[in-house]
């Protein structure tokens, strides 16, 4: 099986050198392909998971070859802020690499901390490189291949609750169990490695079913066709046990929905009545912690396996605020007092890398988190600079969505879609950067990012281009003057 293994990514690596521009297909293919493979193999050895990196990096290098150069002006411009929060913030994630490199001496440590923090870069590189014109019609297809391929491979999730048996299914290694609700749950997975990514990939599944139908106008039989199917999609969900996709998706619905509004320049007052109402919601509610094991021990034997589960997702919300406050800003302190204001290099609290070291003696519980993670690897001037990365990143975004230049009511919604699916995965990965260990879904955050920044940047030229002198004579736009 390892040898078949090897020679299906061989194959899909040859494809995507040879054709750079199907490397998000052929990345799509091998990420469901991988486990599978993993779990019929002797042992399921983790290098497996580097089986979709290796398909898209052979992507990358043939679109370099033949085009030689990296065109990061698509995204940021010479001289722009950006640009150089975002070489300061490389900066400092390569010296925290030569740290943990020297201070540990684990090569392998460095490197899987280094690609977690450089596949999304060259993720975004790539995008660039592919998007030739001001259309998003590249990511939709890549989007709809993605719902073809995922949408079936989320069903094997139910079908191993219901009682399937198959070598396909189930995590790899021991899997988790949950104790809750008086007893004990196991997570599902599918024919995922971990339910953890199962549950990702049904949040993103069911966000991209509703951008998908909202692109074009939808018609009524449509619209419930797609309502019942992300309805469904959520229920297999809550069979992995892991709760805050359901989080996810509701912050996905109520961003898209206000950055539409927003966008719309007379009904941004109802944008800014259901942003007081989000918060106010949470507020009230988010607060009230869900007590998942009072009063089901007497009646555990009365409730079938959807009930126990639906019931412990029911409270998901009122946990929200502990688990923010927790997992989110506690561990950044957690982490300060473990390493110390310069952190203790790339990789120490990267997912994966217990396997090669006794290093949660170090970190401890501090990396669970997203903000935690960061200041354990890259300390706190490298939080700080990727806290202004990010804000001048969302000030670029915001400008584009409401920016008169996207003449396509179409590509508006499409960008605003985008924009939310990048916030709820920017809020799950503060309060829990497990999942973001996995190079798909990092390669999948990527491409959603370069796609945003990219058609922020090009709708950014032709409003500049707009504005530029006109020729008195030809009646033609003058050169706009560089930096």
């Amino acid at each position: 099986m390892i040898y078949l293994s090897l020679f299906f990514v061989l194959v899909l690596s040859l494809l995507a050198f040879f054709n750079w521009r199907l490397g998000l297909t052929l990345s799509v293919i091998t990420a469901l392909a991988q486990d599978p493979l993993r779990k019929l193999t002797p042992d399921e050895p983790a290098y497996f998971n580097l089986f979709v990196g290796v398909v898209f990096a052979a992507a990358v290098a043939g679109c370099l070859i033949k085009s030689k150069t990296l065109d990061i002006d698509r995204f940021a411009e010479k001289g722009s802020n950006l640009r150089l929060a975002l070489g300061l913030t490389l900066t400092v994630i390569l010296l925290q690499s030569l740290h943990s490199l020297l201070r540990f001496g684990v090569p392998q440590v460095t490197l899987i901390g280094l690609l977690n923090y450089l596949v999304p870069f060259i993720a975004i590189i790539y995008i660039a490189k592919l998007r030739e014109t001001m259309d998003l019609s590249e990511i939709r297809k890549f989007f709809r291949v993605y719902l073809y391929l995922a949408i079936p491979a989320v069903f094997t999730v139910y079908l191993e609750q219901a009682g399937l048996e198959s070598p396909l299914f189930g995590e790899v290694g021991v899997g988790i169990w949950i104790t809750d609700l008086g007893t004990i749950l196991q997570a599902y997975s599918g024919i995922y490695r971990a339910a953890e990514i199962a549950a990702w990939h049904i949040f993103t599944c069911a966000s991209l079913l509703i951008l998908m139908s909202t692109y074009d106008k939808p018609t009524l039989l449509k619209s419930i066709g797609i309502f019942l199917l992300v309805a469904v999609l959520i229920y297999i969900g809550v069979f992995t046990g892991r709760r805050k996709f359901i989080v996810m998706v509701a912050i996905f619905v109520v961003s898209y929905g206000a950055l539409l509004l927003w966008s719309s320049q007379k009904h941004r007052h109802v944008a800014i009545g259901l942003g007081m109402m989000a918060t106010l919601a949470f507020l009230l509610f988010g607060g009230e912690r869900f007590d998942s094991n009072t009063g089901y021990v007497e009646v555990i034997g009365e409730r079938s396996a959807a009930e126990l589960y639906l019931s412990r997702s029911s409270g998901v919300f009122g946990d929200i605020q502990e688990r923010f406050t927790g997992l989110g800003i506690a561990p950044v302190s957690w982490a300060y007092t473990r390493t110390g204001f310069f952190g203790a290099g790339v990789g120490v609290g990267t997912q994966g890398v217990q396997h090669l070291g006794n290093f949660s003696s170090l970190v401890g519980g501090a990396a669970e988190g997203g903000l935690g993670r960061l200041m354990v690897e890259l300390g706190a001037p490298g939080l700080v600079l990727i806290a202004i990365l990010v804000g001048l990143i969302v000030h670029r975004l915001f400008t584009t969505a409401e920016s008169k230049r996207i003449t396509s009511r179409r590509d508006k919604r499409f960008f605003c879609g985008l924009i939310a699916v990048a916030i709820a995965n920017v809020a799950s990965y503060t309060i829990a950067q497990g999942m973001f260990g996995d190079i798909f879904v990092l390669l999948f955050n990527g491409v959603v990012f370069g796609a945003l920044l990219t058609f922020a940047r090009e709708t950014q030229v032709a409003r500049r281009t707009s504005r530029a002198p006109r020729n008195t004579v030809s009646g033609t736009a003058m050169p706009v003057p560089t930096r």
